[in-house]
């Protein structure tokens, strides 16, 4: 039984964003040149190795990714109609690095490529999984899952303005080594 909307939209804003991740999930891959093409899109394997020392008080890692997802609304300035506009994962020409600082409850994000450091709040951290979320206010909500058994990623940045209500999602790896 469904909910009515007004009680859906005072869930946490990190639920309303893994309900789309959830939705983007089936079109995410992470090398299209070794996917296997499904029914709601591609598969690939992914194999990596477990994040050294994640689960300590304080922890720093690195995480990059060359393989990106977007999905939502756009409009064209000084046109009224707005549209649905979807990509599926694709490599990128530069990957995407970010180094990453655990203390305490925060995470400090460093995104490499505009040598900006954004503070994460952590939600979850254990051996299952770790949950990063930064709140940007009416310009949207940063969501960061790590898996510390074999260090994949995924980024969710989901951003409302003038011209789009979108999400951008990207995939990739985390590694206790440099990037």
């Amino acid at each position: 039984m469904h909910r009515p909307v007004a009680s859906r939209l005072k869930q946490p804003i990190y639920r309303l964003v893994f309900g789309i991740l959830f939705l983007a999930a089936p079109q995410l891959h992470v090398d299209p040149l070794q996917a296997e093409e499904t029914k709601n899109g591609y598969k690939a394997s992914f194999t990596g190795l477990p994040l050294v020392g994640i689960l300590e008080a304080s922890a720093t890692f690195n995480c990059s990714s060359d393989s990106a997802a977007t999905t939502g609304y756009h409009r064209e300035i000084g046109k009224a109609e707005v549209s649905l506009e979807s990509n599926t994962v694709k490599n990128q020409p530069a990957a995407a690095k970010y180094k990453i600082t655990m203390e305490g409850r925060y995470a400090f994000v460093t995104d490499q490529a505009l040598d900006r450091r954004d503070r994460f709040q952590i939600t979850t951290r254990s051996p299952n999984g770790i949950v990063l979320v930064r709140n940007r206010g009416s310009d949207g909500v940063s969501i960061m899952t790590i898996d510390p058994l074999n260090g994949s990623f995924v980024l969710a940045d989901s951003v409302v303005h003038t011209l789009s209500n979108r999400t951008n999602v990207w995939v990739g790896r985390c590694t206790s080594e440099p990037v």
